[in-house]
């Protein structure tokens, strides 16, 4: 009886303790499940986590906002499972709340690990390089930098690095500053240094994050470095910033006795390639803004039948609104009156309705485009040296019939056969015979200068040819309607005419940009 008892008893001790067993495992798998890894995921990548993975549940753990993120559970005793996810670098917090409504976290070693995963690094306050903010005359102007290398500290206690550059930027963004401009920098984390390096070959340092442009006019690229330094960051930012001190329009005229048949030249000073220039005068309809060394000028012809008087030349930009006025006074000219005699064959021969058209056909393109850039240099010359038998400008009565046009140029009489030598360097623009004014030579000069050979007896240039100060361009001729041997020599701004003269002694662009 006393060993059936004792077996009893043994038995009551087994079975309790397996059950004590049974409940503290339920407890611990209740509190602590166990598993192979997880996944966290956001809108664009994910990331698997899997070392000594184990999951605490906690009611202690503060409450915070959910993220974005989300993290799918592989349970080693359940089905996986997907759950929002709640998570605080600077606190050091990461939980999710499960299916039954329980806030589950990990061990501190564990936090720290899962929130060092690249995935966070976005979410570190100190992931990226603080901003910049770039104030001009007190305007904020958005400049982002051209290359960022950039260390920062994770959670578990390696520096995480970065490099961005942007290579090719557009040079020609330019930013416009007006006279004695600055540029204000400021940082959301102060830093450590500002080196600054020019394009016109300056280095410093910035120590007031305050850089002044002065009062020149020129193109300036500024390379700036800006470098942070300290426990939980380092790195630097580099921007790369160009900029045009735009100072007002200047214009000078140097001209003082201008009469008709003259040209005056204007020189521009503080003039952007992007800037609008309008130059209201009443003298032509056509102008042009030519650049030119350090500046841009502008040739202005005034044409003969221009009355004396007062005129204003009034200049705008798009940049200022101030109008730039220049006072032009035009004194008087007296024009002789020519009395012409041809052989009637000839005028008729000549000038016909034909012949107009023909010259029209071929004079008037000749003259419509010119080079950008100045192909004459200094004073122009005399063709041919010879007896002026007709002045420019001068009225005419042909066989006793005055005409409706005045006399475009000067005409040298001299032997025929005598060699025509071109005024000044440039580009022949025509060379062939027409009726009208026969073997015909037109050199533009650029700029939109052209000289005009006409009656030539022989042509010794072709289209498109490059001419020298003193080449022969032709031989003095009576080709065309003509009273005898002659060199007819016109000088002209597009296709107003002027007085070949003042080209001699005149020349059309001074050196006022040195």
């Amino acid at each position: 009886m006393i060993k059936l008892y004792l077996g009893d008893m043994m038995k009551k001790i087994i079975i309790t303790t397996i059950l004590i067993i049974l409940i503290s495992i339920a407890i611990i798998v209740a509190n602590v499940n166990f598993i192979s890894e997880i996944t966290i995921f956001n809108k664009e990548i994910s990331e698997i986590f899997s070392d000594d993975l184990k999951i605490i549940i906690s009611d202690d753990v503060e409450e915070i906002e959910k993220s974005e993120y989300e993290i799918l559970v592989d349970y080693k005793y359940k089905a996986d499972k997907k759950h929002p996810l709640y998570i605080s670098i600077d606190e050091e917090i990461l939980y999710f709340i499960d299916e039954r409504d329980r806030r589950c976290t990990f061990s501190n070693e564990m936090i720290k690990e899962v929130l060092s995963l690249d995935i966070f690094n976005d979410e570190y306050k100190y992931a990226a390089a603080p901003k910049a903010e770039f104030k001009i005359n007190d305007e904020i102007t958005d400049i982002e930098p051209v290359e960022t290398n950039w260390n920062f500290l994770k959670l578990d206690g390696n520096f995480e690095s970065s490099t961005n550059a942007i290579l090719g930027q557009d040079k020609d963004d330019i930013i416009k500053v007006k006279e004695n401009g600055f540029l204000e920098l400021s940082f959301e984390t102060k830093p450590k240094e500002i080196l600054v390096e020019t394009s016109l070959g300056e280095k410093y340092a910035l120590y007031d994050n305050i850089i002044k442009f002065g009062n020149i006019e020129k193109e300036i690229q500024y390379d700036i470095k800006v470098i942070w330094n300290s426990k939980e960051y380092y790195g630097e930012s580099v921007y790369i910033i160009n900029v045009m001190v735009d100072l007002p329009l200047e214009v000078e005229m140097i001209e003082e006795d201008i009469y008709p048949g003259d040209f005056i030249t204007l020189y521009f000073k503080n003039v952007n390639r992007d800037e609008s220039i309008t130059i209201n005068q009443p003298f032509v309809n056509k102008t042009d803004l030519w650049e030119y060394e350090s500046g841009y000028i502008s040739i202005i012809p005034i044409n003969y039948w221009i009355e004396e008087g007062n005129y204003t030349i009034g200049i705008e930009s798009d940049n200022f609104e101030n109008v730039v006025e220049i006072p032009v006074e035009i004194k008087d000219r007296k024009f002789n009156i020519q009395y012409l005699y041809i052989d009637e064959k000839i005028e008729a021969e000549t000038r016909t309705e034909d012949a107009y058209e023909e010259f029209a056909l071929y004079m008037n393109p000749a003259r419509e485009t010119s080079s950008k850039e100045a192909l004459f240099e200094g004073l122009f010359i005399q063709p041919v040296e010879g007896r002026i038998s007709t002045e420019f400008g001068m009225y005419r009565y042909v066989n006793d019939s005055m005409t409706s046009y005045r006399h475009s140029g000067i005409d040298i009489a001299i032997a025929k056969g005598t060699p025509v030598m071109a005024t000044n360097n440039g580009e022949v623009k025509l060379a062939r015979s027409l009726t009208l004014t026969g073997n015909t030579v037109v050199t533009d000069h650029g700029l939109g200068v052209f000289s005009v050979y006409y009656h030539l007896d022989s042509l010794n240039v072709e289209e498109g040819q490059y001419v020298n100060k003193g080449d022969i361009v032709g031989e003095v001729g009576t080709t065309g309607f003509s009273t005898g041997p002659h060199l007819h020599w016109t000088m002209s701004y597009y296709k107003t005419n002027l007085d070949p003269y003042l080209f001699m002694r005149k020349e059309i662009i001074t050196d006022i940009f040195n």
